[in-house]
Formats: C-alpha cells, structure tokens, sequence
C-alpha cells in the first residue's frame, strides 16, 4: 500500500521535491485553509485506497453549499469544485497541484508527491436504489458494532473509524460492491453516533453474531411466515440486524414455543426474555434486534420498543388527536404534463406537545397503478421516518368492529381509464364532496366539478396518479366520516401500526 502523508508539512515537502508546484510563500496556510474547509466533507484518497484524515475538524462539519451542483466535485473543472462563501477552485490553482490523466467518478483528481489523489464529494451516492443504500447501511452498522463490541474497541469520533485500517477495508469492501471507491465522512458520523448510542445502552456484552441476512435473519422470517402467517418479517419487528450470543441455543428455545403451537403473544414472550438476556451473563443466549436509520446532524437516540410491562402499559396514556388533511386536487404542468398538483395526500395528527405525526398516503409505486401506502413523518423534537404502516393491518383495523369501515385495497377496485371513471362518476362525486367539504381538508379546488375535471386531464396523462387519487379520497371519505372520539382513536391505532408498537409486535432497539 502506497505510503500517504497525513500533515500538510509532509505534503509541501513531497510536492517541493517533485517541483510540481512554484512556491507562492503562503503554501502551507493555504493548504491548511483548504484542509479545513474539506475536513467532515471530503475524503482524500490515492489510487491504492489510503485516506487522508485531518486533525482539525470544521466548526460545523458540514458540507458547502446544498443540493448536487454545490455538494460535487463535479463536471471535473476545478473551478466548479464549489460554490459559496469559499472559493477552493483559487487555492487548488494557488497551489498548482498537477491533474491526474484519469478522473475518478464524481471527483477530481490531482498528483500530490508521488501519489494521484482522487477528491470525492461527501454523500456521493452514485445512483445507487434506496434498496442498496440501506443494504450498505445496515451491513456497514454490523461491521462497526462488532469492532466496538467484539473487538473491544473505543471510538472518539468518527475520523478514528476511517484511521482504523481494518475496520475502513471491510466497509470499504461493502462500498466497493456498489462502485464507490470511498466511505464518505457522513457516513462514518452516523456509524460513529449509532454505536456511541447502542453502548450507552447495553455496555458492551458478550455477542458471537452480527447478523444482517440469511443466518438467524433467514430464520426468524421463515418462523413468523409459516407458523403466524405474517407475509413479512418487518411487519412483526422492524429489526435491521441482530446481536446475537449463543445461536443455537436461542434457536432451540423459539423452536420450542413453534412445536408447542404457541401463540404469537407466548412468542413475542420469549423473544422479550432473549432481547433482555443481552445485559446479562455471557452463558445466556440473547437476540437484540436492532432498527437502524441513518443518523444526519443531530446525536443518535436509542429507543426500546415492546420489551417491557411498563412499555405496554405506557402505550395506554398515548392518545392521538387527528389534525388536518391535505388532499390536493388542483391541476399542474410537471415536465411539460398536465397532472394532478401532487400524488399523494397528508393525513395529520398530534400527540400534544410531544410531536405531530404526518402521514403520507400515496401509491406504493410512483410510476405505475399500485395499491396505497402509509408512512408517517414525525415532525418536532425528535423529526424522523417512522416506518411505513403494514397496509393488512390498517385495512384489517379499519374493518374491526369498533369502526366497521370496509376499504377495498386492490388498486383493480378503482377506476384506471376516463371510460371506467365516467361510468363510476356519479359514485366518486359523492366521495370528493364529502372529503373537500369537510373544514379541516384542503383540497386547492373551488368545488366538485372542478375536481373531477382534474381528475379526467390526469386520466388521460398519467392514469396511475388518477387511480391512486381515487384509492385516497375513497380512504379518506370513510376514515372521516368517523366520530371525533373514534376518528382519534384510529389516528392513534395508525402510529401504532406504523411504529410496530404493542403486545402482536417483537422486541426492538430503534437507533436513530
């Protein structure tokens, strides 16, 4: 492995002695100052995987400037490296660092000494799908806790993850199976507040496993597929990866509770007595299932979910007030297509002064006819995605007897061309009226007429965000035609679902 320098004296010297750049007398300041501003937002590294690692870190350990024109080393002219408050473009050029023939994606290359040194903008994500974004996350977080747990070591930032020269090949070696050749720093901060918050919790136990897929991820799907009928694991425990001590055994034990037709409630018990077995001796066998979201500026928080008597009965005291809804049938021009003003619909409600939680109800997919979805975003204190709300679930509480609703889910229910929507007219101008005369709904339609007009442009357009439309306002039209008491109530029951809180749930540590 190439050797790197880490100082900007080191650098100066194997620049001045390879002459690449005429000394300007303020060579060290202005590195220094470059250094600073590129400190928490850009990693420097050589063709052979090095990082540079700064000492000094930024006031606010930001990146300059927003948005991808501004965040990028990109177009690979160096005067576009940055806009803002500070122009780096004129101290590179100050500098007269050398180019690199090759340039690495989404980055700029120079020759510093001997090395060729690739500049790669923090949050380069490459295009990658949301999918392998959490998969990178989630294995990266793994990885981390095992060298904190496991290997016993003691963090103090994040720029001693990216010094840890083993710990920095294995995630790099994640990164990698996406094409990305670097870490970026926003990412070693999030693995760093993550285990700075699971160690203020549980210490550092006893723990064989790190477990993110196949292994006991495999098992525990299959058990709660087959034996409870649940299509999906996450809809019984939202749990990311697992921490796991004595494998076999906890297999041994759930496996028990199986065979003797347990009920859910009797497994959720056992999974509750291995989710605490963590903090105790190392000759007990635990499962710590643990959701992850990536952690952005603020501290992680850690937070456990269905694990005690006290955590249920807590439950009990939290009662949602609904709020408002958004459900806007205006019509727009995006990209040159008449369509809707928006695809989706807010449903709004509050828990007091402990936050406000906004529920986006739209399609499961954007780009073609699908059923809905619904995924709250807190909004106050603690800002942050919930977690979708199983969708069986929310039609199978909506159904129940206290509220005896009936939603069809089935996107194949609903109208998908202007001809069906012309013979069902008469039946969805009954539904809208009542959904837009409602004073809490905004709508940004004058009246019925209006919004069926829009509705047959968009059919002609984009026939799912019709369709989709159609699914919410008939969603809407019975959830509020609830009384104020069960309307609350049901507002209530949906955070729930959509935080898997409750006694049909798993245990769970929520890092975010």
């Amino acid at each position: 492995m190439a050797k790197v320098a880490t100082t900007t004296d080191a650098i100066l010297s194997q620049v001045r002695d390879k002459g690449e750049y005429k000394d300007s007398g303020r060579d060290k300041e202005i590195l220094e100052e470059i250094l600073d501003v590129l400190d928490g937002n850009i990693i420097l590294t050589d063709t052979a995987g090095d990082r540079f690692v700064w000492p000094k870190p930024t006031a606010n350990g930001r990146l300059i400037g927003t948005g991808k024109d501004k965040i990028r080393i990109a177009t690979y002219k160096v005067n576009k490296i940055f806009t803002g408050a500070e122009d780096l473009a004129s101290k590179f050029r100050t500098l007269n660092l050398p180019r690199t023939d090759k340039q690495p994606q989404k980055g700029v290359g120079f020759i510093v000494g001997e090395h060729p040194v690739h500049i790669i903008s923090s949050g380069a994500s490459g295009g990658l799908q949301a999918a392998q974004i959490t998969r990178m996350q989630e294995l990266g977080s793994a990885v981390v806790f095992r060298y904190v747990i496991s290997h016993n070591k003691n963090y103090s930032n994040p720029r001693e993850i990216a010094s840890d020269t083993k710990l920095y090949a294995e995630l790099l070696e994640i990164w990698q199976e996406y094409g990305l050749d670097v870490v970026d720093m926003s990412w070693l901060e999030s693995f760093y507040k993550q285990q700075k918050a699971l160690i203020s919790e549980i210490s550092k136990p006893t723990v064989h496993e790190y477990n993110r897929e196949n292994g006991f991820m495999k098992f525990i799907s299959k058990i709660v597929s087959d034996e409870f009928n649940i299509s999906k694991k996450d809809n019984w425990d939202p749990a990311d990866i697992w921490l796991i001590r004595h494998e076999d055994r906890a297999k041994k034990i759930i496996e028990r509770i199986v065979k003797k037709n347990g009920t859910i409630d009797e497994f959720n018990s056992v999974m509750r007595a291995l989710f605490h077995n963590v903090k105790k001796d190392a000759s007990k066998p635990a499962i710590y299932g643990i959701s992850l979201k990536k952690v952005g500026s603020g501290d992680a928080r850690i937070e456990l979910a269905n694990h005690t008597k006290e955590f249920f009965d807590s439950l009990d005291q939290i009662h949602m007030t609904y709020l408002h809804t958004v459900c806007d049938l205006s019509i727009t021009t995006k990209d040159g297509v008449r369509t809707l003003g928006t695809q989706d619909s807010k449903f709004v409600v509050e828990n007091g002064e402990k936050g406000t939680y906004s529920f986006q109800v739209k399609a499961n997919d954007s780009k073609k006819i699908s059923g809905l979805k619904y995924e709250p975003t807190m909004k106050g204190a603690t800002a942050a995605r919930v977690g979708k709300a199983t969708v069986e679930l929310v039609v199978d509480k909506m159904s129940s007897s206290y509220y005896g609703l009936t939603f069809d889910k089935s996107s194949s229910a609903y109208p998908q061309t202007s001809a069906v929507f012309e013979r069902e007219e008469s039946k969805y101008r009954t539904r809208i009226s009542n959904v837009i005369g409602y004073a809490h709904v905004t709508s940004n339609v004058k009246d019925v007429d209006e919004a069926i007009d829009n509705l047959y442009i968009t059919f002609g357009t984009q026939p799912h965000v019709a369709n989709s439309k159609l699914q919410q306002i008939t969603w809407l039209d019975q959830i509020l035609s609830l009384p104020k008491e069960k309307l609350d109530s049901f507002a209530t029951d949906l955070v729930f679902i959509a935080k898997k809180e409750g006694t049909r749930y798993g245990p769970f540590a929520k890092i975010f």
